[in-house]
């Protein structure tokens, strides 16, 4: 069933499969009446066909990419390809026939699968920085286009364009005089836009459902050393970053596709740093502060304690634990933090595991504090799930 489940997550391939099936079902269908009748070819209008053929395909590109910008770029190589196979034909005064139009479907889905190869490569390069498609320098259209609106301007250290930018005539700018977090919400989504539609509605729904990580701002001081263990794609370590120049974080997880992708953002700078390693194993270094956000019970019980102790062990003087995580003992409540971690790591594996998860208890943290003389202050994350948080400190905080 994994497996399974692991072939329906591989997005490429199924890409490939939808636009393949569909692109040629589309072009078929034009040649039949609404009553199922086969049309004669010498009534079929090539023009509309064409029209036809590059509309469907764009309608399935914007449904795979989630993006109208990648769609249209994707599309505009395929668009000229019909145009210049019109043209050809009025040129001549070809007509479809059952040999040409054989030729035509043929042509025209190796112009769609070339097409996308492209856009594959560069949102590949795009992602995680790998140049895994020196192909893509034969193409012309697809990459200039691509570094014009997308790449183009984040090697810069700006955001890429968005058409709703280019409408409203205005864009996101970056700015250090300003606090507000809204600006900076914005600022975190534009880093991982054009990387996966779902990468980014997933950013967006973390952001809702963490009120723009306030509650992280307010319990981190705005001059510190912090390590982030368990960052995934470092959405809460460049937001800690982007409200205090101050902050210099490291993010830290064994997930070595997040850490990809989260090292090359247009926002990444010299006070932040993502490294692929297992946190328990990791070198751990002095830090006015640890978090350890939604990542505990990913470990196994002896793990936890065994990380949890190098932390305090490496907490500088006033410094902080903070620790997210479900209590195993709000029986009701952690039904559904259950079944959410079930859908993040089995249904849509948005997060990787090599054990059974352990969730700790509320008691488990009191008692880990008390042998370790920590101060413990804990206050529910939200009102639906068994989510605490709890602050670790050597010293009663004001």
């Amino acid at each position: 069933m994994t497996k399974f489940l692991l072939f329906l997550y591989d997005f490429f391939s199924i890409r490939k499969l939808l636009l393949y099936c569909l692109t040629t079902v589309s072009i078929l269908s034009l040649f039949f009446t609404s009553d199922g009748n086969l049309i004669h070819l010498n009534y079929v209008d090539g023009n509309r066909l064409l029209v036809s053929s590059s509309f469907s395909v764009f309608i399935i590109l914007l449904i795979v990419y989630g993006r109208i910008e990648l769609a249209l770029i994707t599309i505009t190589p395929v668009a000229l390809v019909a145009i210049c196979i019109s043209g050809l034909m009025s040129v001549f005064g070809i007509g479809f026939n059952h040999v040409n139009i054989i030729i035509f479907v043929v042509i025209f889905c190796l112009s769609v699968n070339y097409s996308i190869f492209i856009t594959a490569g560069l949102r590949n390069e795009y992602r995680t920085g790998r140049k895994t498609l020196p192909m893509h320098k034969l193409a012309i259209i697809q990459p200039f286009l691509f570094r014009w609106f997308i790449s183009g301007r984040t090697t810069k250290g700006k955001p890429p364009y968005t058409f709703m930018d280019i409408f409203r005539r205005k864009h996101l700018k970056e700015s250090r005089q300003t606090t507000d977090i809204h600006y900076f919400r914005r600022l975190l989504i534009a880093n991982f836009i054009y990387k996966s539609p779902v990468l980014e509605w997933y950013l967006r729904i973390k952001l809702n459902m963490e009120d723009n990580y306030r509650m992280f701002d307010r319990l981190v001081p705005q001059q510190a050393v912090i390590t982030d263990l368990g960052c995934g794609y470092g959405f809460l370590t460049y937001m800690l970053a982007f409200l205090s120049e101050k902050r210099i974080i490291t993010g830290v997880d064994y997930d070595d596709d997040k850490i990809e992708i989260a090292n090359h953002c247009f926002s990444k700078n010299d006070r932040i740093q993502f490294i692929a390693a297992n946190a328990v194993e990791y070198p751990l270094q002095p830090s006015d502060v640890f978090i350890l956000s939604d990542m505990l019970h990913y470990l196994l019980p002896e793990a936890q304690q065994q990380l949890l102790s190098r932390c305090v062990a490496q907490l500088l003087p006033g410094g902080v634990m903070i620790i997210r995580d479900a209590d195993r003992n709000m029986d009701k409540a952690h039904r559904l933090t259950r079944f959410t971690e079930f859908g993040s790591t089995r249904l849509f594996m948005f997060n990787k595991t090599v054990n059974k998860l352990h969730f700790l208890s509320d008691n488990d943290i009191h008692e880990f504090a008390a042998q370790h003389g920590l101060n413990v202050e804990c206050t529910n994350n939200d009102r639906y799930t068994s989510n605490k948080v709890y602050v670790l400190s050597a010293n009663k905080r004001r």
